[in-house]
């Protein structure tokens, strides 16, 4: 045992399977390694029902599968009970401020989606109902108790896919603070005492483990239990009391914490996520139903091929030297038989994902080649094409998908999306040029690129005339390989 091991306490923000499967499971491995000691205090932030996780003590088994450097498969099992208790952030607002009241207490963590790491000033000032928000007010009554302590300020990990997701949720923080009318002495804590930091986190996490036919299923298996690939990487951009806190990352090979994670995010974000974002609509159309069927389509191969070759990897040159490697490996990995990753889960929020992870990209390509990137500006068209909510019942929106299935929309524009295709009288690329002008949907500047709208309306007019195979093949006879 570390002689320097201390107890701590870490609040996590959020109950989703990509931090059961990725962070927790990172804090298991300190811990088990006896170099950190820690309980972890785990908030629900949607919604109040914490039946499961109280029904299984918080405890679950992390399932991790794939190929071994051998080209063997390989499957491994770890046990989590580092987590203690489950909060509802809703109904147990007391139990949250007792929390940060802790002199324990040294790191937040949160993943409540891009979505949900967001400025917005709460309706009922006594509810907080963002994350932002409840953060700002739990960091003031922390500020209150402990009389503004300079040593009890907190170390702040988002791990939500966003540029500079550290950065940005302490601009939010600083913004409600000044909403709140906190004082400068408790901004002044917030920049001097508290340290926010950038990070970024890659696994595929595709959700519940499902043991197949005849397969071993170890003690602790419940319903918690998460299924994951071998490969995780959580990297931290920190100073040295941060990397302090994380010292016992020598015993977590995937876990990073060094001054600038610029090239591992960069890499992760545009090849990894932007591809998912970019080929799910496109695969989706074609009929798959998952990352593997996507990977193992005729068409979707050499798509995705000259979409990282001739675009995505040009763009990252001066900035990932070492993202043809992460590149090669991600294929790999995309391959795993193992993980049945769910296209469906991937279009979640695609509209906002489009955006994040392949916008910059874009944009990139064309001020370095002075065009437009023609597989990133005809997957996008796809996109639009494909992702068209045309029904409602309720709340609820939703399209028949290319098997005449109904295909249910989890995007927060798709009540926007809807308003414009719902115009049953107005022609499909009148509506597109509607939608790519309103800003409430897409904010961002590659959709105002010169050139694009009209490429994309082109695109869509083909796809209504031609159908979707068609029109990829068709595109790429126009850029084979040569």
């Amino acid at each position: 045992m570390d002689t320097n091991l201390k107890d701590y306490k870490i609040a996590q923000f959020g109950t989703g399977v990509l931090l059961r499967g990725l962070i927790d499971y990172i804090f298991q491995k300190g811990i088990d390694s006896k170099r950190l000691s820690a309980e972890i205090s785990m908030i629900k932030s949607t919604s109040s029902d914490t039946a499961l996780f109280t029904k299984h003590n918080c405890n679950y088994i992390v399932v991790e599968s794939g190929i071994d450097d051998h080209k063997n498969n390989l499957t491994r099992y770890l046990s989590i009970n580092c987590i203690t208790e489950i909060i509802s952030a809703g109904h147990e607002w007391q139990k949250l401020e007792s929390l940060f009241k802790s002199d324990q207490l040294k790191l937040v963590v949160s993943n409540v989606t891009e979505a949900g790491l967001i400025y917005q000033v709460s309706e009922n000032e006594q509810i907080p109902t963002t994350y932002p928000d409840r953060l700002t007010r739990l960091l003031y009554t922390r500020f209150e108790h402990f009389m503004g302590d300079p040593d009890q300020g907190i170390i702040i990990v988002p791990t939500e896919l966003l540029v500079n997701n550290g950065s940005l949720l302490k601009s939010f923080v600083i913004k409600h603070a000044e909403d709140f009318k906190y004082g400068t002495d408790f901004l002044l804590w917030i920049n001097t005492a508290c340290i926010f930091c950038n990070s970024l986190v890659d696994r595929i996490v595709p959700g519940k483990w499902v043991p197949k036919s005849g397969e071993e299923v170890p003690e602790g298996v419940n319903e918690l239990t998460v299924a994951t690939e071998l490969f995780y990487l959580w990297a931290i951009e920190g100073n040295e009391k941060v990397m302090d806190f994380f010292s016992f990352k020598s015993a977590v090979p995937g876990l990073v914490v060094i001054e600038n994670i610029e090239a591992f995010r960069e890499q992760k974000l545009r090849l990894l996520n932007g591809c998912h974002t970019m080929l799910s609509p496109i695969a989706y159309g074609l009929g798959c139903k998952t990352v593997e069927e996507m990977m193992n389509n005729p068409l979707i191969i050499p798509f995705f091929e000259q979409l990282c070759e001739r675009e995505i990897l040009p763009s990252l040159k001066k900035i990932s030297p070492d993202a043809g490697s992460f590149y090669k490996e991600m294929k790999n990995r995309w391959l795993n038989p193992f993980i049945r990753h769910e296209l469906k889960s991937i279009l979640s929020q695609t509209v906002l994902k489009m955006q994040t992870r392949n916008g910059e990209t874009i944009n990139r390509f064309y001020s370095e080649f002075d065009y437009l990137p023609p597989f990133l500006t005809f997957g996008f068209s796809i996109f639009i094409w494909v992702y068209r909510p045309n029904m409602k019942h309720e709340n609820n929106f939703s399209t028949l998908d290319f098997n005449q299935l109904e295909f249910e929309f989890n995007d927060e524009k798709a009540a926007l999306l809807f308003d414009h295709w719902k115009d049953k009288t107005s022609h499909s690329m009148d509506i597109v040029s509607t939608i790519l002008s309103d800003t409430r949907i897409f904010d961002h500047s590659f959709v105002a690129l010169p050139g694009f709208k009209q490429t994309v309306i082109q695109h869509v007019s083909d796809l209504e005339s031609q159908g979707l195979k068609t029109c990829i093949v068709n595109f790429l006879n126009l850029y084979r390989k040569g």
